[in-house]
């Protein structure tokens, strides 16, 4: 074996090693990703780059320093960076109010509001605040806890939580934006892709078109998608088919699973297009958790009649 492939074997032997020891927590940092951004699939994309900041930095992490709320700090700062790079493009408000509150004991364990606001108007509150809000109604982090991830202090935390229950109170959630339907072109992809047409499919991808199967496989070029991508699904053990849908208010190709006579939604995939073809591919398959947290629905009024 050359140094090149033995360094290749140690690093996957690391890689492997540090998944297994990441995995009881992977859940719970996406669900924390996904509150903070929205989208089940935005929290997928931050987890990935939280764990790969991580294991590369796993060395410089101190003993006594606990995994798990480093990781948490880690994709803490991620969403935030995420959040302002949306802000950029709309009109997200990231005045955290740093205003001095008087730190009294509140009752902050209301688990009723936790579970009722988490739409749209969760995503409204500024960073800190929403940060504070996950962490304790849905994650069930202590105070002390939740300072140290956001790197504050816990009367901040309290200030923070405060003026989110404030707003949450005041506000009812706005009815979403009318759906845009999916185009003929994105149509016609997904009969090809159920009629298991994989010619007429990298027929319709971009030349320098780029896959992602996220966590596992990133590939380049119709000839590789259709050496591994294409073929992983024509080899499925089970029944499945493509349909547009979208999760969590996002227009996205939703792959449906056959289990005991029903079609159940398995996971999404991102599309992106130029000039009439495949561009990007986002697939989210080796992702268990992602629906356990988003909400998927099928637009079956837009169903191509070749799908099946």
């Amino acid at each position: 074996m050359s140094d090149d492939e033995a360094l290749k074997t140690t690093l996957r032997t690391a890689q492997t090693g540090f998944a297994a020891m990441v995995e009881s927590i992977r859940p719970a940092i996406h669900r924390y990703c996904a509150r903070m951004t929205g989208s089940v699939l935005d929290g997928e994309d931050l987890v990935q780059e939280t764990l790969a900041q991580a294991f590369y930095g796993l060395s410089l992490l101190r003993q006594e320093v606990p995994l798990r709320p480093w990781l948490f700090k880690i994709a803490h700062h991620k969403c935030v960076d995420f959040l302002r790079g949306r802000s950029m493009r709309s009109t997200v408000d990231l005045d955290d109010g740093n205003e001095p509150i008087a730190e009294t004991d509140m009752e902050i364990e209301d688990r009723e509001l936790a579970s009722n606001v988490f739409s749209g108007l969760v995503l409204a509150l500024p960073p800190k605040e929403r940060a504070s809000v996950v962490l304790k109604d849905v994650l069930g982090y202590a105070l002390p806890e939740i300072a140290d991830i956001l790197e504050t202090s816990i009367g901040a935390v309290k200030a923070a939580l405060h003026r989110a229950r404030e707003k949450l109170a005041g506000w009812t959630e706005t009815p979403p934006p009318p759906r845009q339907p999916p185009s003929q072109v994105e149509l016609d992809y997904l009969a090809a892709f159920n009629r298991r047409d994989w010619a007429a499919l990298q027929a319709m991808l971009a030349e320098d078109v780029n896959c992602q199967v996220v966590g596992r496989a990133h590939l380049v070029g119709p000839e590789a998608l259709g050496a591994n991508y294409l073929s992983n699904y024509a080899s499925l053990p089970y029944g499945w088919k493509l349909v547009p849908g979208e999760v969590d208010g996002e227009p996205v190709i939703v792959c449906l699973r056959e289990l005991e006579g029903r079609w159940t939604p398995r996971h999404a995939i991102r599309l992106e297009w130029r000039g009439g073809r495949v561009a990007r591919i986002r697939d989210y398959a080796d992702v268990p958790y992602l629906f356990a947290e988003g909400r998927a629905r099928i637009d079956e009024t837009r169903r191509n009649p070749n799908q099946g």
